[in-house]
């Protein structure tokens, strides 16, 4: 049986990230979870620009519309 560990989070810290981003405190406890502790960086995160996405065909099993 799997248990989750929840990290303890400087309110503060998720006060102040949930205002700047306008998302709820919770999305921004977990934004800081994964290492998106500034604003800069978790506005890059959620809002990213077309050349930091990923290759969709990459994933495994894409394959272009029509092909087989």
């Amino acid at each position: 049986m799997k248990r989750w560990t929840i990290k303890k989070h400087n309110h503060d810290e998720v006060k102040l990230l949930a205002n700047a981003l306008k998302v709820s405190p919770i999305v921004a406890a977990l934004l800081i979870s994964r290492g998106y502790e500034s604003i800069e960086e978790a506005d890059k995160f959620l809002n990213p620009s077309y050349e930091q996405l990923h290759e969709p065909f990459l994933m495994k099993g894409m394959k272009p519309s029509g092909a087989s």
